[in-house]
């Protein structure tokens, strides 16, 4: 996750990756998704079968999970590995209690910071929108905002996310009111543990906010969230690695202390600045600004705003408006091909310089903007690496001077062996043991070295004294043997166990130097001396021996100097000055109340943050002995816990000042030969573009003209084709329309030929019966009338056949408004012989007062080809034979409907049924023009659509399967 890769890039950036006397391992605990203690006993067990042969000189942690892990666990998988641990919330020192070799960076969230920073910034704020998740980091740190919200209650209304889901709570922040600012916690699941991590939180939840976002972690700075005071972990993880750093260079865990302050910093999101309008300058001191880089599109971002170019487009069509009868005409075309480059082009190429040196001149400036801000963290970096230069040389130093004393005691030790051996070889035989006894304490009792600190003593080995602090005990043999030190160690004991064990060798004790009180650290170096069962030794005080390291040290800061103006300094914890580098004259005076000029107590503020292992700079006022002006410094110092010192360095203001001038001078030189650059590049390209544009320009033009030529000849030549083609075409469709209406009339013909019989039969035998009765006398009143009744309908009949038939044969190709059931009505009347003949039962469903605006006679044209198209469909031994008519609106149209119940027409062929000629049926049964004119006729005589598919529905119980064609009108 970003979280965990930002702290290892913080690590790198002290240590080097690729060191290669430096194996680095990492291991991914996932805590945050799987925790327990059977899932710690599970990693215990993997983590001790891997590293079972690997020996670590540091662990480095991040989070409170992985310590709690590692206090439980690194003793058994790892032994007592130095721990530097980071991004622990809620650091307390009981949480170390009982654990050794720990130390590290706690991460302090900045609740106060943030809502100081939010009332600041928002000023009419009624309400925060504190986001956290209910996970254990998440519960303490809602914890430690519920602590603080009563101090804020009468300025603003802190309000807790409930434990709801990812999308919950996305709809929730979008709805947030005016008067809310959002402050993002930390969060990582939600209430049914579905996971999101760090940036996905920015994209997916905080991306919908309309208010102002701010947050805690470096992490979710960016999107649309403002920034705040943040934790940040790359942060987490320099100092982490800094600290790592001086115990692989021999310091100690313990004695470094926890890194509890400064760990956080301001920062901010450029984009979200501008877009919530705050305004720079309110910004808290050394704010960081993110995403300030400007991008090219920044530049140009006034030009593509929608705005403008809504502007610019409606201002073209104006003009093409305008202008239109001069631009688009031959000439107008031929002009602007011409003159449009030569006035087009330096425009365009005008306001790209123009951008290009502006974009140019944005940079220079937001470069110079973070010159002081990279240089002092250059510097501080800088400072930093010269103390750990003056670290690295104080421990060297102490190794080396600890080599020396040891050799020194040994090779002391040695001489005075040799001197009592050599009495007693030349002596045993002529002398008696206790003249050579004395002749060896008397020798010895006068050598002095270590500038007169350094003396022997001698032992028996069984604990009485006979050279005892430099004075012979011969006579009174002191009895020693139960001598303790100031910890209440045996002393002459302890010197006994390692002569008789070892011959020789060193030992530690705490006791009283000659002639004082105090007790002193003493390392002592001692040696068997068979022939008299003694042991001779000496030893070193320690505090002596730190004091000569000290004075090296004190030399070696007082002599360093790097780059142009920079120094070292050593104060003891109480603020009295040690070593100086700069005006030797201080050393010894105690700078523990001096003050600048605003009331900055600096020694106490430089020994604060050294103590506290803070690492940051202590800003203050400061006479630079180079411009003998008070001048402000930053000064980074740290504490050395063996030798009870702080060593710090610094940087000018005034040497910061001078290499912003110098930077900028090259800024400002760079600027203005990319500026000159720019302009020369510029108008070179314009004058080599404006001259083939129009060199171009006039090779088109006399292709153009020729173009044109060729084209007004080929276009008179096309315009006697197209109205042949025309015609010919208009010649076919009329042929083909005849045609088919043609078969329609002769079928139809032969419908009312078939209609005519019963009519003329029954007028026939009227009129038969009537003269028949006539001429017998007995034609009685009631039978006349309804004989002539009769004769009169069906004679109506005849007559209303007629006129169906004479409407539909004559060639009317005017719109008339009509009723479309009138018109379906009338088509039924036509093909009643045919619908009776073929035993069709036909169902019903029409709209009476539906009427419609087109062609009634080529409508029932379409009509008879669809039924003819059914009709052919049927099969001949059918028994029920259906076609439904249906008619309605719907949806602004009028939807006419034909379905038949004849199975259907094959899928493979369905898409080609309007194609003209196409048929399913044999050549002597039709010849595929029918349902091609009907297409024509309704989409481009009628403007409407007709479309074809096969379908299955029910009807009175019964499952049918046929043809639906749909006709589709506008109202």
């Amino acid at each position: 996750m970003p979280w965990a890769e930002d702290i290892k890039k913080g690590i790198f950036e002290i240590f080097d990756k690729e060191d290669k006397k430096s194996v680095f391992y990492i291991e991914n605990m996932d805590t945050k998704r799987y925790s327990g203690e059977l899932y710690y006993q599970t990693l215990a067990r993997l983590y001790e079968t891997k590293y079972k042969e690997t020996k670590f000189d540091l662990i480095l942690s991040s989070d409170n999970n992985a310590l709690e892990f590692l206090k439980e666990y690194r003793n058994s998988i790892f032994g007592n590995v130095p721990v530097v641990f980071s991004g622990v919330n809620n650091y307390d020192e009981l949480l170390l209690k009982g654990h050794k070799n720990y130390t590290g960076v706690s991460e302090d969230i900045s609740y106060e910071e943030n809502i100081e920073l939010i009332l600041k910034l928002h000023p009419e704020v009624k309400n925060i929108y504190f986001i956290n998740d209910y996970l254990y980091t998440g519960r303490i740190i809602a914890k430690n905002m519920h602590t603080i919200e009563n101090k804020y209650h009468e300025k603003v209304n802190i309000i807790h996310n409930k434990n709801i889901s990812l999308n919950e709570l996305k709809s929730k922040v979008s709805s947030l009111n005016k008067d809310t600012v959002v402050l993002m916690g930390t969060y990582f699941s939600d209430k049914n543990k579905d996971y999101i991590t760090y940036e996905k939180v920015g994209e997916y939840i905080l991306g919908t906010s309309s208010v102002p976002v701010y947050c805690i972690a470096e992490l979710n700075v960016g999107k649309n969230v403002i920034g705040g005071h943040v934790v940040s972990s790359y942060k987490q993880g320099m100092l982490m690695a800094t600290l790592g750093k001086k115990i692989l260079t021999g310091r100690k865990a313990d004695d470094l202390n926890v890194i509890q302050e400064a760990t956080n910093k301001y920062i901010f999101n450029s984009k979200s600045l501008q877009k919530f309008k705050i305004n720079r300058d309110e910004l808290p001191q050394n704010s960081q600004i993110v995403n300030d880089n400007i991008t090219y599109y920044d530049q140009f971002e006034d030009i593509f705003n929608i705005k403008y170019l809504i502007v610019f487009v409606c201002a073209v069509i104006i003009l093409i408006f305008i202008y239109q009868k001069i631009i688009f005409n031959e000439k107008g075309i031929l002009k602007l091909l011409v003159y449009g480059p030569i006035v087009f082009l330096p425009l365009v190429i005008g306001t790209l310089i123009y951008n290009l040196v502006q974009y140019n001149d944005k940079v220079y400036k937001n470069d110079i903007q973070h010159l002081q801000v990279d240089y002092l963290q250059k510097q501080q970096k800088k400072s930093y690496e010269e103390i750990e230069k003056t670290i690295k040389f104080v421990n060297e130093l102490k190794a080396k001077m600890s080599v020396s004393l040891k050799t020194n005691l040994k090779n002391r030790v040695d001489e005075a062996y040799i001197i009592a051996d050599n009495i007693y070889t030349e002596n045993k035989n002529t002398k008696s043991k206790e003249e050579i006894q004395k002749m060896i304490v008397d020798a010895l009792s006068q050598i002095r070295f270590f500038d007169g600190r350094g003396y022997y003593f001698i032992n028996t080995n069984n604990g009485r004294g006979i050279l005892f602090k430099g004075v012979s005990k011969l006579t009174t043999n002191t009895d020693l043997y139960n001598l303790q030190d100031k910890n209440g160690d045996y002393i002459i004991r302890k010197q006994i166990d390692i002569v008789r064990k070892n011959k020789a060798g060193y030992m530690h004790h705490f006791i009283e130097k000659i002639d004082e009180i105090e007790a002193s650290h003493k390392l002592t170096y001692v040696r068997n001396f068979e022939p008299y069962d003694w042991h001779i030794g000496t030893g070193e005080y320690l505090d002596d021996f730190n004091q000569i390291i000290k004075n090296e040290i004190y030399e070696f800061i007082s002599t360093t100097r790097y780059d142009n103006n920079g120094y070292l300094f050593a104060l003891t914890p109480q603020g009295i000055v040690l070593a100086h580098g700069d005006y030797a004259e201080l050393v010894g005076q105690d700078m523990s109340q001096k003050v600048d000029s605003h009331g900055v107590s600096y020694t106490k503020d430089i020994i604060s943050n050294a103590m506290l292992n803070n690492l940051k700079f202590t800003k203050f006022g400061w006479l630079n002995s180079e411009t003998h002006k008070i001048d402000t410094k930053y000064v980074i110092a740290t504490y050395i816990h063996d030798y009870d010192m702080v060593i710090g360095t610094g940087v000018y203001d005034n040497d910061v000042k001078k290499i912003i001038i110098k930077e900028t001078l090259k800024l400002n030189r760079k600027n203005n030969e990319q500026i000159e650059q720019i302009l020369i590049i510029s108008v070179i390209v314009l004058f080599i573009v404006l001259v083939l544009s129009f060199i171009l320009s006039s090779m088109v033009k006399k292709i153009f003209q020729d173009y044109n030529q060729k084209l007004n000849d080929l276009n008179i030549s096309l315009e006697h084709r197209i109205e042949d083609e025309i015609k010919a075409s208009k010649e076919k469709d009329n042929l083909i329309y005849q045609q088919s209406k043609m078969a329609s009339m002769g079928e139809m013909i032969g419908n009312i030929a078939h209609q005519w019989r019963q009519p003329l039969s029954v007028i026939s035998v009227g009129a038969t019966g009537l003269k028949m009765q006539k001429e017998h006398s007995v034609l009685s009143d009631s039978f006349f009338y309804a004989t002539c009744d009769a004769i009169n309908n069906n004679a109506q009949y005849l007559s209303k056949t007629i006129d169906d038939f004479k409407n539909f044969i004559k060639n009317d190709r005017d719109k008339v408004q009509f009723n479309l059931k009138e018109n379906i009505d009338s088509f039924l009347s036509l093909v009643n012989s045919s619908i009776k003949n073929n035993q069709i039962n036909i169902i019903l469903d029409l709209e009476k007062e539906l009427m419609i605006n087109s062609y009634p006679n080529e409508l029932t044209q379409c009509f008879m080809n669809l039924f003819n198209n059914s009709k052919d469909a049927f099969s001949a031994n059918m028994v029920d034979k259906y076609l439904f008519i249906s008619s309605k609106v719907e949806y602004g149209q009028i939807v006419i409907s034909f379905k038949d119940n004849a199975g259907g027409i094959d899928e493979n062929v369905i898409d080609n049924i309007f194609e003209p000629y196409f048929t399913t049926k044999h050549k002597s049964q039709g010849t595929g023009l029918g349902l091609s004119m009907t297409y024509k006729i309704i989409v481009e005589g009628m403007d409407g659509t007709i479309d074809i598919n096969n379908c299955e529905y029910k009807y009175k119980n019964q499952n049918f399967k046929g043809a639906e064609f749909i006709i589709k009108f506008d109202l």
